[in-house]
């Protein structure tokens, strides 16, 4: 800390000033961008300066929050977007430790091919803005980089600016998007992985980020691991920057309850005044500081210490530190062995002494069952936490986490009893219906729609209708970006406007009755073929089978599945697959397989304008039960694991209304049993696909089955 006082001629102080500062060393150039010798590697995030109460006037209370929870996910630097922030963010940044891009006060967007540009009567205004940023911030050491601006072209007064800076301050790299080339850094804006790969490949020295990627508008962040596989493959790549950190919404009563309050955005404010709408709402956590399921994401993929172990069944893991300057003394290791979910074994461990960029080996004392349950899964799950408490976490906070199947411990499944073992089963078909009866339990197929309107295990309701086929999500913020919603609209109401072609009903034996439905589903430019088969059995298990067969010429769906309606009550949502927060199947390796237990009224996510939410993946089993315990259970078929969502809205109530508020849950619960849901996407949001490997191409069949029996 350096203190500065002044003196009035009496010698009496009249002034002082206090300065923390630090000590650290740049290295930049061809095949370099270090710091104190190491490469810098970004796991960033853009940040506004925004509060839903106070607006651009940020609060320090907020920046702490900020802080901690930045540093709380891994996020090791920010960029000032688009402007140069608080000087108390800075001096937060130098004392909790976060890299810093001190950007210029510079963005001129729908004018950037004209201003500022080459015009000399705005290099004075150009100059001046750099040279404030500079001197007030220079002995901020959290600060690494300075940027010329955002979004304002290119041209001479840009190399006017970056000369300066060279000139000024040579202990620093300077970094401009708009013109890379009077930069350090090469920087990219929003380039998909393969575009960011092609970069790695080709050799080039000069150090390569994304000032600005993984857009997170809304219901987004898919694909971020992707990106993460690039950086750590490629030397010449170091990291990027998410749009961004936090929703700009302002926090405003409800208009018809002054009791209730909602997060605002554009077009709230001024009846008819131009806006962006919810554009500016692209955070990873809302404006009131409440995270959104991606951090979940970004703190998994973030984190500096990597889990692996071909030996895993044997206790042997090894432990990677990707950490730059620390090691692993500070931290404690928990496990715990999971079988089907639940905790079996557990304890901590010291990790061994790992220097940064080490890797070591830990052998935990596992206990191999001598007898594995047949057909039981289990997992290792791996908990770095720290030993004591710090400025921005306490002590027991996780900093990574991992797990890795016990492959080598799994036995094969029991045999299923045969059909001559299980209960005999009754079925009564007339023109309306078809009625299948067994031991506890009664099911009523409607024909004419071709769904179950009535499924009862000793007289209780636990099915009302379904399943219904569905091959649509309410948009999220990325598929009206790209216009998914309307190229994609032919399957919205595909499922609900079908028509049922046949219902065939027959006897397999006497314990089991098959119901086979076929349809039509009015797809255009061509329709499309729909068949499901309902297996009756006598211990009260119904296996369901779909089978899409899509017309020619059709776009890609939103998702393959159905949706079943259960009645009031059966609202205890638990499940065996990925959690416990939303995922999806580009934004789900920060969702360890487990053991889950919620609500489904804390499934829904309030994104600020509503859209798709609450799905689960990879889930083996999924339960909806009441209060008394009994519900209704669905689970896997032939190991193809679903996608679940239990919510109080249909994908309909979420598609339109503009705010949480708006919507009216209902009382019933609707249970989405999907084979498959698209990605989320993210790569930007306005004109970007998920990456080819998560999409649902209409050009093949799609099949995939569950079983539905009642929770006793």
């Amino acid at each position: 800390t350096l203190v500065l006082t002044v003196r009035d001629p009496g010698g009496d102080r009249s002034e002082v000033h206090r300065v923390r500062f630090g000590f650290r060393k740049l290295t930049f150039g061809p095949g370099k961008l270090e710091i104190n010798g190491k490469p810098l590697l970004f796991a960033g995030t853009n940040r506004h300066e925004t509060d839903p109460v106070y607006g651009q006037a940020v609060p320090e209370e907020t920046m702490l929050r900020d802080i901690k929870l930045m540093k709380q996910h891994n996020i090791n630097a920010v960029r000032t977007s688009h402007y140069p922030n608080s000087p108390r963010w800075l001096e937060l940044c130098d004392e909790y430790g976060l890299y810093v891009v001190g950007e210029t006060n510079l963005e001129t967007h729908e004018v950037r091919d004209t201003l500022p540009g080459s015009l000399a009567e705005w290099t004075a205004a150009c100059l001046d803005r750099a040279r404030s940023m500079l001197e007030r911030d220079k002995n901020h050491p959290c600060v690494v980089l300075w940027s010329l601006g955002n979004e304002a072209g290119s041209g001479d007064n840009f190399r006017k600016m970056a000369d300066w800076f060279h000139q000024r301050d040579p202990s620093r790299p300077v970094h401009y998007e708009g013109m890379s080339s009077v930069a350090d850094v090469e920087s990219r804006m929003y380039a998909k992985p393969d575009e960011v790969e092609k970069y790695g490949k080709s050799g080039d020295k000069k150090p390569f980020m994304l000032c600005e990627y993984a857009h997170s508008m809304g219901n987004s962040t898919g694909n971020l691991q992707e990106y993460w596989d690039l950086f750590e493959k490629y030397p010449n790549l170091h990291g990027g920057f998410i749009w961004d950190w936090v929703d700009q919404t302002i926090k405003k009563p409800v208009p018809s309850d002054s009791s209730r309050s909602y997060l605002s955005y554009g077009g709230d404010w001024v009846a008819g005044y131009p806006t962006d709408g919810n554009f500016c709402c692209n955070g990873v956590i809302r404006s009131d500081r409440e995270i959104n399921p991606a951090m979940h994401e970004v703190k998994h993929v973030y984190q500096r210490i990597a889990f692996s172990g071909d030996k895993a069944a044997e206790g042997e893991v090894k432990l990677t530190n990707k950490q730059l300057f620390t090691g692993l003394e500070g931290y404690e290791l928990r496990w715990e062995v999971t079988r089907d979910g639940e905790r079996v074994q557990h304890g901590t461990v010291r990790p061994p002494r790992t220097g940064p960029g080490d890797t070591s080996t830990v052998r935990l004392p596992l206990d191999r069952p001598a007898r594995p349950a047949p057909g039981a899964e289990y997992w290792l799950n791996l908990s770095l936490v720290l030993r004591r408490g710090t400025s921005w976490a306490k002590a027991g906070h996780e900093v990574a986490g991992g797990q890795l199947q016990l492959t080598d411990w799994q036995q094969a499944a029991p045999k299923e009893p045969e059909e001559a073992e299980l209960p005999p089963v009754e079925y009564e078909e007339t023109g309306k219906e078809v009625t299948v009866t067994g031991r506890d339990f009664t099911l009523t197929l409607d024909k004419r729609r071709g769904t179950l309107t009535d499924f009862r295990h000793r007289g209780v309701a636990l099915l009302t209708e379904g399943p219904v086929p569905n091959f649509w999500r309410a948009p999220t913020d990325n598929d009206r970006g790209r216009n998914f919603h309307e190229k994609a609209k032919t399957w919205k109401q595909a499922g609900a406007k079908r028509t049922t072609d046949a219902v065939k009903v027959a006897r397999e034996s006497r314990s089991v009755v098959t119901v086979e439905v076929r349809s039509t589903l009015p797809t255009s430019p061509a329709a499309s073929a729909y068949t499901t088969v309902f297996t009756v059995r006598g211990d009260g298990e119904v296996r369901v089978e779909h089978t899409l067969e899509p017309g020619a010429g059709l776009p890609d769906l939103p998702l393959v599945g159905a949706l079943l309606t259960l009645p009031a009550g059966l609202s205890a949502f638990t499940w065996y697959g990925r959690g416990p927060h939303e995922n999806y199947q580009d934004r789900a390796t920060g969702a360890p397989v487990g053991r889950y237990r919620s609500s489904v009224a804390e499934q829904f996510t309030p994104y600020v304008r509503p859209q798709e939410c609450g799905n689960v993946t990879g889930v083996r089993w999924g339960e909806l039960t009441a209060k008394h315990g009994g519900g209704l259970r669905v689970t896997t078929q032939d190991g193809d694991h679903l996608e679940l969502s239990a919510l109080h809205h249909a994908p309909a109530d979420l598609d339109g209304p503009g705010h949480p508020y708006e919507l009216e849950p209902r009382k019933e619960t609707v249970l989405g049993v999907n084979h498959r849901q698209m990605g989320v996407g993210g790569n930007d949001s306005w004109g970007a696909p998920p990456l080819e490997k998560y999409l649902l191409h209409a050009d093949h069949t799609y099949r995939y089955g569950y079983c539905l029996r009642a929770v006793r």
